[in-house]
């Protein structure tokens, strides 16, 4: 996996033009958790590795929680802090492999697009239990070596190399399962990002180096795929990408 400097704030600035989701697609997400969350009224929800802030604001209008933003790079900490927060949220710097919070004091540990991040997956999965109540759920959202579709890649020489570099399923299941946790479920969810041929091409030119798996990428490779992208109608629609959902109790 090539490195992004989420440290610096122009990435950070670039990440957050980039990656905003559609209401839609925050509403995909919404119905592809409810049926895993602990039954409470109000949930100790910790986003892990929050970025901007996508999520980290969406949960409170999930469910009545509170959230505490888990972020290592300080150029995402300025962006979630510069964007508004709802009242439920608290930010929080740390990262995966060492959590700054208590034990058990975690019902849902969300990890969005986070997994290939990690330095330590064994790390991370074993201080998610520490922190996780006993009928809590950790909820894996993001890109697998072998789950989830992204269309847009077709056009990419390099692709199967680039997917290569993010985590397998089962590679996941083995940090997390050697951690004390189990495997519920992996679902495919509709992750509708850019779908019109003209407006891909125009998100590679603002997330180029602020995306992991585009900075997996060749120059030359980008070049090519813009290439056969300007070559298609603009206005051409792709399939939708989906992301997996992975799930995890202990």
């Amino acid at each position: 996996m090539v490195s992004v400097d989420y440290g610096d704030r122009t990435v950070a600035k670039q990440y957050v033009r980039g990656r905003a989701l559609e209401p839609e697609v925050l509403s995909s997400w919404r119905a592809a958790v409810a049926s895993f969350l602990p039954a409470r009224r109000r949930l100790q929800v910790m986003d892990l590795g929050a970025g901007s802030g996508i999520f980290a604001r969406a949960w409170p209008a999930w469910h009545a929680c509170e959230v505490v933003a888990v972020e290592p790079a300080t150029g995402m900490l300025s962006e979630l802090m510069s964007g508004g927060l709802p009242e439920e949220v608290v930010v929080v710097a740390g990262h995966g492999e060492r959590i700054p919070l208590r034990d058990a004091s975690v019902d849902v540990a969300w990890l969005s697009t986070v997994l290939h991040h990690l330095r330590d997956p064994s790390a991370c999965a074993r201080e998610l239990r520490r922190v996780l109540t006993d009928d809590g759920v950790v909820l894996i959202r993001g890109a697998l070596a072998d789950g989830g579709y992204i269309p847009a890649l077709e056009f990419f020489p390099g692709a199967e190399r680039a997917m290569s570099s993010f985590p397998t399923l089962a590679a996941t299941r083995k940090h997390f399962e050697s951690a004390g946790f189990q495997l519920v479920d992996v679902l495919e969810v509709d992750d509708m990002g850019p779908r019109r041929v003209g407006s891909v091409v125009q998100w590679i030119g603002i997330v180029r180096h602020a995306d992991s798996l585009l900075a997996g990428f060749t120059e030359d490779e980008i070049a090519l795929a813009i290439e056969a992208m300007k070559a298609r109608d603009p206005d051409e629609l792709l399939p939708g990408s989906t992301l997996a959902l992975v799930v995890f109790r202990p």
